[in-house]
């Protein structure tokens, strides 16, 4: 195939692709800025500065966002749940198993919103105590556990859930039909 050089392009030196040409150093300098640009976007973490994920989860959970606070371990959730999407309320339970990571650990933070209804807390059937605290519960342990110790809680609980942005919990209207769902499960 042959190109006219009527239209006042050169054709591209295949012999030579690194010949510098203006419109080639334009196309490269376009190409650096756009990683250029790119790269200063990125977050950097120096220290205990916090990432733009953990500034947004600040405007729904005030206290301070320490996921490694906590001495202890859950290997294990088992959640029941009853969804009513026609009233946006949720009912149910969860186990939660798991192992203490310090000595004398004798009460269990858990996050839970406030606008969630805590009907009981239980440990191989019998009631404990809890209290809440912004956006947490917690509960007190029968007794103080050794580090390596198990433990098993179920949580009854009851509410609307509330958005905490990211759209990552949603009630919706689909042909008629009520839908709950999250930013990962659109529609199934």
């Amino acid at each position: 195939m042959k190109f006219s050089q009527k239209s006042g392009h050169k054709p591209i030196d295949l012999m030579n692709p690194l010949k510098l040409t203006a419109s080639n150093v334009g196309f490269l300098i376009s190409i650096a800025m756009f990683f250029w640009s790119a790269a200063i976007a990125q977050v950097t973490v120096h220290g205990d500065k916090s990432l733009p994920h953990d500034l947004e989860l600040r405007k729904y959970f005030p206290q301070k966002i320490n996921h490694l606070a906590q001495p202890y371990d859950v290997t294990f959730y088992h959640l029941k749940l009853d969804v009513r999407p026609d009233v946006q309320q949720i009912a149910g339970s969860v186990q939660i198993d798991g192992f203490s990571q310090a000595a004398n650990l004798r009460d269990l933070a858990i996050d839970l919103y406030d606008n969630m209804i805590v009907d009981s807390v239980t440990a191989n059937g019998v009631s404990l105590q809890f209290s809440r605290v912004v956006q947490q519960m917690v509960v007190q342990l029968p007794q103080a556990l050794s580090a390596g110790e198990r433990f098993s809680i179920t949580v009854h609980y009851r509410g609307n859930p509330q958005r905490i942005g990211f759209g990552s919990f949603n009630w919706t209207e689909s042909n008629g039909t009520p839908r709950i769902w999250t930013l990962s499960e659109p529609y199934g």
